[in-house]
């Protein structure tokens, strides 16, 4: 048993972006953001639920930051407007995920809600929730062999989700996905 608790004490303290945000279901658990403002602790992030960085007065949660992150390049957009190298990086920075891709991206890359793709090579999946409190998802996906570099709703039609397409090449693609 106390090996099991090792293992699993160092996932709540450091988060992990692959399994939810900041380090852990800690911190003061305090309402932040939203139009009053409330801010959480220097060692704490508002992790607001939709990913919305409180754009229409939602409030988020006070989260403790996470200890320490791993290597692994995921570049995601942050509520301050910066590309952080993945979702552990902008918690540990004191902020949650932007969905609505605001932040600045490199020639070649086009905004997939926070995440970042590569116009030649990917096209965008949004997975639109239907349950309230949960986030929209978002993946940058590789074009099929057919599109050749340059993404477009035609070549992405036999794809899942392919009648729900927008943008061109030069600018991204993207597919939205409805819940269900």
């Amino acid at each position: 048993m106390k090996t099991l608790l090792w293992l699993v004490v160092p996932f709540v303290l450091s988060g992990c972006p692959e399994h939810g945000k900041g380090g852990g279901d800690g911190g003061t658990g305090r309402a932040c953001g939203g139009f009053s403002g409330a801010r959480c602790a220097a060692s704490e992030f508002c992790d607001f639920g939709r990913n919305t960085c409180g754009a229409t007065d939602e409030q988020g949660t006070c989260r403790p930051r996470p200890d320490g992150c791993g290597d692994i390049f995921d570049p995601v957009c942050g509520c301050d407007g910066v590309i952080h190298g993945n979702q552990c990086d902008a918690n540990a920075a004191g902020v949650d995920l932007n969905a609505s891709g605001s932040c600045p991206v490199a020639s070649g890359q086009f905004a997939c809600g926070f995440r970042t793709c590569t116009t030649a090579e990917q096209y965008c999946e949004r997975g639109v929730s239907d349950i309230g409190g949960e986030p929209d998802s978002f993946l940058c996906k590789p074009l099929p062999p057919g599109c050749g570099s340059a993404g477009s709703c035609a070549c992405l039609s036999a794809e899942p989700c392919g009648s729900f397409c927008s943008g061109a090449g030069a600018t991204g693609v993207t597919l939205t996905c409805p819940g269900g």
